[in-house]
C-alpha cells in the first residue's frame, strides 16, 4: 500500500476529484427531482449547481487525501518504531 501511494500521488487526488464530482451531480439531480415544484431562476440554478458540486468535490477529496496521509504517518511510525 506504501509503495501505491508514493507511485500514485497524483492519481488519488484525480479519482477522489473524479468520483466527488459524479456523486455530486447525481445528488444536484436528486435534490431538483426532489424540489422540481419550487421555480428557480437561471442565476440561482447555476449557483446551486456550482454549490453542491464544489462542497462535495471538497468534502470528498478531503477525505480521500486524509486517510491517505494518516495512513502515511502510521507506516511512518511503524517503521521508526524499534521492536521490544
Amino acid at each position: 500500500m506504501k509503495q501505491f501511494l508514493v507511485q500514485h500521488r497524483n492519481s488519488i487526488w484525480a479519482k477522489a476529484l473524479y468520483s466527488s464530482a459524479t456523486i455530486s451531480l447525481f445528488l444536484y439531480i436528486i435534490i431538483r427531482g426532489f424540489s422540481y415544484e419550487f421555480p428557480m431562476t437561471w442565476t440561482d440554478e447555476i449557483l446551486l449547481f456550482i454549490k453542491i458540486t464544489f462542497t462535495g468535490i471538497f468534502m470528498m477529496s478531503l477525505a480521500t487525501v486524509g486517510c491517505a496521509s494518516l495512513y502515511r504517518g502510521f507506516e511512518r511510525i511503524k517503521r521508526h518504531k524499534k521492536p521490544v
